[in-house]
């Protein structure tokens, strides 16, 4: 659990913003996120040819589903699509 995403998911019900800026930002393995206090496990590989996944739980309340937000390395939102999720909870925090 990241308290700086809790406030914006409790009133957004949207966990995406950090699992996108991370899939953007960081070296990760693979994410699994849940529906409780928008709380994920985040998972690192020293295998460079490992491919990113990100799971979840809980419904993207962009498309209504749970289906992945990346799958085997491929990302379901260009980077421009990631950026407008991620920028408004980015200014929320200041």
């Amino acid at each position: 659990m990241i308290s700086a995403l809790l406030s914006w998911y409790e009133q957004h019900g949207d966990w995406t913003p950090l699992a996108w800026w991370v899939h953007d930002h960081l070296p990760y393995a693979s994410q699994l996120w849940f529906p409780k206090l928008a709380a994920f496990n985040l998972r690192w590989s020293a295998n460079p040819d490992t491919l990113q996944n990100i799971g979840t739980y809980v419904t993207n309340p962009h498309t209504g589903d749970k289906k992945a937000l990346v799958k085997n390395g491929v990302a379901t939102l260009a980077v421009g699509e990631r950026r407008r999720i991620v920028e408004p909870w980015l200014r929320s925090l200041t």
